[in-house]
């Protein structure tokens, strides 16, 4: 390996460094050679689960490796996979699940098992929401400026315009990820220039979609995609996006939509109303979606759990898969497309199944 060139190893690291940060903590351990021929693949990918001193480490780390890169390139973080928590609740005992960063760029989640000091229990001693939510912002701010992609999984109900005023100049792809009950602003009422110029595809759920406001934040968009549509979502909403009327939509360059239906909501839920709101929300979105929209319209089925913290293992399995090349959700069946079918019938695929 010590003979093969540099921007060979280079080529071949970053294909590997698609897990969210153990391959890449791990090269820097097999010896100098590789560790410093890696070194600006160290933060390539990265996974944080909210812990609040994981993030704090994180942020350490990435500032000593920038100050430490002079005869290599920076470390940047090209791919980031964020979920934030409650921090009036989280406890240093809770079980990790992604790397624990040392000196030296060492990860090790089995290192948390082994901590028992006065000193680590002191800085997970639970943070208000306002510093919980600059913590995050600052964050989001350091690894901003070179980001390609970002998968945001937020907690249900906070931290509030937790995006807000920061720009991702090279962000190529944002998935904002949150129940379909979670109705908090994230985002803000920016004012300025776009705040994501180049991205090109966009997931997020019906109650952060303000068709009006991402065209303005972000032109660009050709692919979108909105996720966890439910018993709550509003119909109306999602026609809006593509135009009505004759008028066109406000995403001057968007290809396509993709809409991916919630399971149905179990019948004993709230007395079944829910169950029966669904129902009636799924022919009035197909409707809604005419076989003569002018962008094409896809309608996906659902293949998420209905539990959040189901939800959030299945999303983070789904980035794993992605980030290797396995997975593309922006790809999707023919057989989906609105405009296949005439009429207002629902297809078999869409009809709800009978709830539990």
């Amino acid at each position: 390996m010590e003979k093969l060139a540099v921007e060979l190893l280079l080529n071949i690291f970053a294909l590997s460094c698609t897990d969210g940060g153990y391959t890449a903590c791990s090269l820097a351990l097999v010896c100098k050679h590789v560790g410093e021929v890696s070194r600006p693949l160290r933060f390539y990918s990265v996974a944080l689960n909210g812990c609040p001193r994981k993030m704090q480490s994180f942020l350490i780390h990435l500032g000593k490796e920038h100050s430490a890169a002079c005869l290599t390139p920076q470390a940047k973080v090209r791919h980031l996979y964020l979920t934030t928590v409650d921090p009036t609740t989280w406890r240093s005992r809770q079980r990790e699940t992604t790397p624990a960063l040392v000196e030296g760029g060492v990860a090790d989640s089995r290192e948390d098992d082994n901590v028992d000091n006065a000193d680590t229990r002191h800085s997970e001693l639970p943070l208000t929401i306002e510093q919980y939510s600059a913590l995050v912002a600052s964050l989001l701010s350091s690894v901003a400026p070179d980001l390609e992609t970002f998968t945001f999984l937020p907690y249900p109900y906070g931290p509030p315009s937790a995006l807000t005023g920061i720009a991702f100049p090279h962000l190529r792809e944002l998935r904002l990820v949150k129940p379909s009950s979670s109705t908090y602003d994230i985002i803000g009422k920016p004012t300025g220039p776009p705040l994501y110029p180049s991205l090109k595809k966009l997931l997020l759920n019906p109650g952060d979609l303000d068709a009006e406001l991402w065209a303005y934040l972000a032109p660009g968009v050709t692919h979108l995609r909105v996720s966890g549509v439910g018993y709550q979502t509003s119909v109306g909403a999602l026609a809006a996006v593509h135009g009505t009327g004759g008028s066109p939509g406000p995403f001057s360059e968007l290809q396509s939509i993709s809409i991916q239906l919630d399971p149905p909501p179990p019948s004993r839920y709230c007395h079944g109303r829910p169950s029966v709101t669904y129902k009636r929300m799924v022919p009035a979105l197909w409707k809604s979606q005419g076989a003569a929209a002018s962008i094409p319209v896809y309608i996906l089925p659902p293949e998420v759990p209905w539990n959040w913290e189901e939800r959030q293992t299945k999303f983070y399995q789904q980035w794993l898969e992605w980030m290797e090349g396995r997975l593309d959700i922006w790809q999707v069946s023919e057989k989906c497309a609105r405009g296949a079918y005439q009429g207002d019938t629902l297809p078999p695929y869409l009809c709800p199944p009978s709830a539990t």
